[in-house]
């Protein structure tokens, strides 16, 4: 303690106020270290909730005792990591968010006094929220609101009205909704409600425009972009596979228009076959004529008249038909045009044969008008797989029946030796205790060694002097022994 107290009472005040700051830190790095360590994590238990929404859960929540936090203006609802599967169950159990629509449970405290006609509007009520509850369960659907208009049935109305609905989709940000499920929203609700069809529902996004269609010309219309779509994507992709082949990925681009037919062709074609063998057909009609012309009459040897007579025989042969009636129904592809970009510095040569193998992959028609461009317009090669570019690499002989293109997938799969966030965090926090203290320590060390004192000028000229008369009696010394 005494040689302690000793180092302390020759410490500056500057150097005892930066060791006690560094205790101060030393003592508590573990504190904050430890609590970092075991802090809960809160994760997301429900988000972009209706105010309603949020208070039924909260007061769920609440009645459980489970700890929660509120985010994103109390729209947002997050729980402890470890409690958050349990909780979600313990939800479902309790049909989770209602999402702002009232189901069937209206009639859970229903009041049996109630007029017949505030039964129907509760009934209504019901169906609406059960089925925007049904649609909201879409992985694309922020929420959804659903509106009937269900007629009054009646026996002896002339004009009898058939039931409407309108469904409201909120997509989520980036998200989007294709026809087929446009179309399983419109059997669902009509499946949902008697007498209703399909094709009086519709269905419209957050911006009001109509998603599902009105007639059939318009239905053709979304039916067609998504086939026109869907065909462009799988002979870009087919095309793009030999391209990677034989120029490495990323060094060569396609795109490929389809424009399709939204017409009914119907061609009829007849023709007669020709006759085999010499065969004339068969006869199925014959007309013999006779004319006779009396003012041209000549006289004989024996100086009787002969009368000019002419005869003519019509004969007509059936031969056989060939007729083909071909109707062209709209949704097949009317014309294709291609384009593809390759490495520069390519050769002619090279790039008829490209042409060639796109032509073979797409299915090309010149009858048909078809279009393809082939252009060497992109930057040099890279060195990623197969190049063409400085090889010689012989491209495979087109014929008029095509060719066969084998590909090949790459499949990235995710290491399983990644380590995950949460067996992490504790070596981490570790290793980064172990530096700090261990620089804490160094800086302890550094303050508490004692330093050598600097001399005074005074103490320096002393010294000094003290220096030479020693330096004068070695060399007094040395002589007198010499001698």
């Amino acid at each position: 303690m005494s040689t302690i107290r000793d180092i302390w009472v020759t410490l500056s005040t500057g150097r005892k106020i930066t060791f006690m700051i560094v205790a101060a830190l030393v003592l508590l790095l573990p504190l904050l270290a430890l609590s970092f360590l075991y802090q809960k994590e809160s994760v997301v238990l429900y988000s972009d909730l209706h105010s309603e929404d949020a208070s039924a859960i909260v007061n769920r929540l609440e009645d459980l005792k489970i700890e929660y936090d509120l985010s994103g203006d109390g729209n947002t609802i997050l729980v402890q990591k470890e409690d958050l599967y349990s909780t979600r169950l313990k939800m479902v159990g309790e049909d989770g968010p209602a999402r702002g629509s009232a189901g069937f449970e209206l009639f859970d405290d229903a009041d049996y006094g109630m007029t017949e006609f505030t039964q129907k509007v509760n009934l209504q009520r019901a169906m609406q929220g059960e089925l925007a509850r049904t649609i909201s369960s879409m992985d694309e659907v922020k929420f959804s609101r659903v509106h009937l208009v269900i007629p009054e049935a009646a026996l002896f109305k002339k004009d009898k009205k058939e039931p409407k609905a309108s469904v409201t989709l909120v997509l989520h940000s980036d998200a989007s909704v294709t026809m087929e499920q446009v179309t399983g929203i419109q059997t669902l609700v009509a499946s949902s409600v008697d007498r209703l069809s399909a094709s009086k529902v519709t269905v419209l996004d957050g911006q009001g425009r109509v998603l599902s269609a009105i007639d059939d010309g318009m239905m053709f219309g979304k039916k067609a972009t998504q086939r026109s779509r869907d065909i462009e994507t799988h002979l870009e992709r087919k095309v793009q596979r030999a391209l990677d082949m034989l120029f490495g990925f990323g060094n060569s681009s396609v795109s490929i228009n389809v424009a399709l037919s939204s017409k009914t062709v119907e061609r009829i074609v007849e023709e007669v076959l020709p006759p085999i063998g010499g065969f004339k057909g068969v006869l199925t009609k014959r007309k013999h004529t006779k004319t006779v012309n009396n003012t041209l009459a000549k006289k004989s040897k024996k100086g009787q008249q002969i009368a000019d007579v002419k005869e003519n025989t019509e004969e007509t042969f059936d031969f056989g038909r060939s007729r083909e009636n071909t109707v062209e129904e709209p949704g097949g592809i009317s014309r294709l045009t291609v384009s593809v970009l390759l490495p520069t510095n390519l050769a002619n040569t090279r790039l008829s044969e490209v042409e060639a193998i796109v032509k073979n992959a797409v299915g090309f028609d010149d009858v048909r008008g078809d279009e393809i461009s082939v252009i060497s317009a992109l930057g040099s090669a890279r060195t990623s797989g197969a190049a063409l570019l400085g090889s010689n690499l012989d491209l495979p002989t087109v014929s008029n029946t095509g060719m066969d293109i084998v590909t090949a997938s790459n499949s990235i799969e995710p290491s399983n030796n990644l380590a995950t966030g949460d067996s992490i965090r504790p070596v981490v926090v570790f290793l980064s205790f172990c530096i700090v203290a261990l620089l804490l320590a160094l800086i302890v060390v550094s303050i508490l060694r004692k330093k050598p004192a600097r001399l005074t000028l005074e103490e320096r000229d002393e010294l000094l002097n003290d220096i030479q008369l020693w330096l004068t009696d070695e060399s007094k010394t040395a002589v007198s022994m010499e001698r």
